[in-house]
């Protein structure tokens, strides 16, 4: 049986981590050990299930408390555990925990990258950090994975990337977020949505990336013209407290519901009516591959990777261009989709989890000549 390491980090409610447990919720865990890696003491919201559908779940000290300290714990892991493939999804850190595991003898060494940009400060430094970085990647990597074109354009570089990279897609269960009425009604009323709000939501941490000082604002300019108007944030993060004083400060308590992490998140898709996305940058996240699944019209930064439009109700909008996003909530607040007859077709031909799995056993299996490897990657 193929021993397998994924470098993931946490195993809390996020992008990164969903993609993860629904790899390992898919893929033939008769052929394969799958342990996580994850960083810290803190207990995941996902490691119950991933430890009751097999995983194993191995803690180390956080690397930014001792980065040294955490290097040696990882080498010693990959020498006692005699790995067959690493799964790295650490942004530019891959590059040092890529190396190590080549030098303890890892077959197969899969580098992959689920972002744009990073949220640290490009200063001098950590422009160079980057450089050296990619360097180590690109030479101690066997496989060099991206959720989308732009995320792989970014960690590899876009002249590598499209000679050696491969996408693999975030895959989701589609079925379990086709639109459902009864659903809807049931999650609306056990929120206390009356029938005639219009529900503005979002799925995603709360955190400066994911932008939501301007949901705030795009609920307050449209508080007067549309009363009915609430905003749902699903999700927890660094910028709850902050956003909540922000609620408060322009008098929106009652039209704002925080709802904390949920693991139910096609339920709550059901209860939206229009979803909202105004991320500084993204990979090819995951929650809007679920929300157009849902039948929602989906109104998404520009900063996003057009790979992300899968519906005719999926728009790209300039966050400069606030008028555009008052504009395009009102329309969709007076004019509601038929959700049921929003075609998902290429969500159900690209995205599928099961589909999406089989591509993972297969890179899982692949077997690496070294010899070759390093011939063909030569740069």
């Amino acid at each position: 049986m193929m021993k397998i390491l994924n470098v993931i980090g946490s195993l809390n409610i996020g992008g990164a981590e969903n993609n993860a447990m629904n790899i390992l919720r898919f893929i033939d865990t008769s052929k394969f050990t799958y342990h996580f890696l994850v960083f810290g003491d803190l207990i995941g919201d996902y490691e119950e299930e991933a430890k009751s559908l097999g995983a194993i779940i191995i803690h180390v000290d956080e690397p930014k408390k001792d980065y040294w300290k955490f290097l040696s714990e990882y080498q010693k892991l990959l020498k006692q555990e005699q790995y067959t493939v690493v799964h790295v999804n650490t942004l530019w850190n891959s590059g040092l925990l890529l190396r190590s595991a080549k030098k303890e003898g890892v077959p197969t060494r899969i580098c992959h990258s689920h972002s744009t940009e990073s949220s640290q400060n490009e200063n001098t430094i950590y422009r160079i950090y980057k450089r050296v970085m990619r360097k180590s990647i690109l030479k101690n990597a066997t496989h060099f994975v991206a959720c989308g074109k732009d995320a792989g354009n970014y960690l590899y570089g876009e002249n590598f990337f499209k000679r050696h990279g491969e996408i693999i897609y975030n895959g989701i269960d589609h079925e379990k977020f086709s639109f459902d009425s009864v659903k809807r009604e049931e999650i609306r009323n056990s929120l206390e949505i009356d029938t005639n709000d219009i529900v503005m939501g979002h799925v995603g941490r709360i955190a400066p990336v994911k932008n939501h000082v301007f949901m705030v604002n795009i609920l307050s300019r449209l508080s007067g013209d549309l009363p009915s108007l609430k905003l749902i944030l699903v999700g927890d993060g660094p910028d709850t407290k902050s956003i909540k004083e922000l609620v408060k400060s322009k008098g929106l308590e009652k039209k704002v519901l925080f709802l904390g992490n949920k693991q139910n998140v096609s339920d709550f898709l059901h209860g939206f009516d229009i979803f909202i996305f105004p991320s500084l940058f993204e990979g090819f996240p995951v929650s809007i591959i679920e929300a157009q699944a849902a039948g929602l019209p989906c109104l998404v930064s520009d900063r996003v990777t057009k790979e992300a439009q899968l519906t005719v109700h999926t728009q790209f909008l300039a966050l400069k261009n606030r008028d555009k996003w008052l504009e395009k909530v009102r329309y969709y607040a007076e004019n509601k989709v038929n959700r049921s007859e929003v075609s998902i077709t290429k969500i159900k031909n690209k995205f599928s989890i099961t589909a999406i799995a089989k591509q993972w056993e297969k890179l899982y299996e692949e077997e690496i000549n070294e010899g070759l490897y390093n011939d063909k990657h030569k740069f």
